[in-house]
């Protein structure tokens, strides 16, 4: 399995769960209260379906 927060050699972030690239998508309210403590991101990766959050790569949010 590959670290949640690796970086794919195109900027892209790996699924924690296939090891597939996965994409940024619109983060829920609770992501974003949870982003007032911690930065998150929410991704959802295409190939299997995972979606979830994880730290924000840059330390931004939005």
């Amino acid at each position: 399995m590959t670290n949640p927060t690796s970086i794919a050699p195109k900027g892209k972030i790996i699924c924690p769960q296939c090891g597939d690239s996965a994409n940024r998508v619109q983060r829920k309210l609770s992501d974003r209260i949870v982003s007032l403590v911690k930065p998150v991101k929410r991704y959802r990766c295409d190939f299997c379906d995972w979606t979830g959050v994880l730290p924000g790569a840059d330390g931004q949010t939005g």
